[in-house]
């Protein structure tokens, strides 16, 4: 499993964030203080965290951060690119690993 790295001002944000969690399980009738469900608020609003990080990140310094120089003509594959968003009509976290290729020309082009 891994272990994510929280700051300080994430985990307070998780605290308030928990709390609306809690509300949400008591108004749907469940016992947020049952074993199973404990922590559960606490959980949802981690992965809230984690699932909206990108939204305070930059795209292009990531793109840029991720082009390289390719000497060789054979195929060039790139997998396993973790990939995850938000659908903010739903609030349903979505999580994909793509792969994208590239091939290159004999006339140099790419």
């Amino acid at each position: 499993m891994i272990k994510l790295k929280f700051t300080e001002q994430d985990l307070e944000l998780a605290e308030k964030i928990a709390a609306h969690y809690e509300a949400i399980l008591r108004l749907i009738g469940e016992d947020p203080t049952r074993q199973g469900l404990e922590k559960t608020p606490m959980r949802a609003a981690k992965a809230l965290i984690e699932n909206t990080r990108g939204y305070h990140e930059d795209p292009e310094a990531i793109i840029k951060s991720a082009i390289f120089e390719h000497d060789g003509s054979q195929m060039v594959i790139v997998k396993d690119i973790e990939f995850y968003s938000q659908c903010e009509h739903h609030v349903v976290s979505l999580r994909d690993r793509p792969a994208f290729s590239r091939s290159h020309q004999s006339n140099g082009r790419r």
